[in-house]
């Protein structure tokens, strides 16, 4: 299901974005946004704020005009389990593409 798509007219989004629905992960938890261009650079980063992964995550596929470049968010949480920062991931929340269009197109992974 179609949420949304970004035209890439310079370096920001422009007025005719179409933002994303809201993404809900486990209370308390983080998002985890990374996004990889199709020549392997990958650009990642890790939150508490929603709004935050998915400004970053937009901002790095802005980066990559490749075609074939994706991105995801994800929850996460840290592992209290072991003595050092180590994260368990949850679901899936967004998956965004690179279309042929130019297009950056996200869905619904629900």
């Amino acid at each position: 299901m179609p949420m949304g798509s970004w035209r890439d007219s310079g370096s920001v989004p422009s007025h005719e974005v179409t933002p994303l629905t809201s993404i809900v992960g486990e209370p308390g938890g983080l998002y985890v946004w990374d996004a990889c261009g199709s020549t392997g650079r990958t650009v990642l980063g890790v939150t508490d704020q929603p709004l935050v992964a998915r400004l970053r995550l937009v901002t790095a596929m802005l980066s990559m005009p490749d075609n074939g470049a994706y991105g995801v968010i994800r929850s996460a949480r840290l592992d209290p389990m072991v003595g050092y920062p180590r994260y368990v991931y949850g679901r899936v929340l967004v998956r965004v593409r690179r279309g042929a269009a130019g297009l950056i197109e996200a869905a619904d992974d629900c």
